[in-house]
């Protein structure tokens, strides 16, 4: 989320400011990806995310396993446990966890429609209420 935060913090440093205007497409690309990621990085949808990835995993690995005799091609590994061993990475259920979550953030549909909207800023300074947010 390194990349993520640093394009945000540039961000934000121009909207403090008040410039709002004329931002090149990397700085409002990297605001855009800064708020959906606030929609998927907190605890509770980290968490979801990986365990329905891991549990996609187990179910596709018991299904594999339970079916190695038949889809095993001649010269391959003899066991379902040597396979796997050979083919596939100790931590490729967790990767694939972070790798979907990164592009649940970079979600180009999402993404566009919300760069392509027009943003403006509203100084709320001398409000008599504060705004929660």
């Amino acid at each position: 989320m390194r990349l993520v935060d640093t394009d945000a913090s540039r961000a934000l440093e121009k909207i403090i400011a008040g410039h709002t205007d004329d931002w090149p497409s990397s700085l409002r690309s990297g605001w855009t990806r800064f708020i959906l990621s606030l929609l998927f990085r907190n605890p509770e949808a980290v968490a979801t995310i990986r365990s329905t990835i891991l549990e996609i995993w187990d179910n596709g690995i018991k299904g594999l396993e339970a079916d190695y005799a038949g889809l095993r091609q001649p010269g391959g590994p003899k066991t379902f446990d040597e396979f796997y061993a050979k083919h596939v990475l100790p931590h490729a259920a967790h990767v694939d966890a972070a790798t979907f979550l990164a592009e649940l953030i970079d979600n180009n549909r999402v993404g566009t429609t919300v760069f392509e909207m027009n943003w403006s800023r509203i100084d709320l300074s001398k409000a008599s209420h504060q705004l929660l947010t």
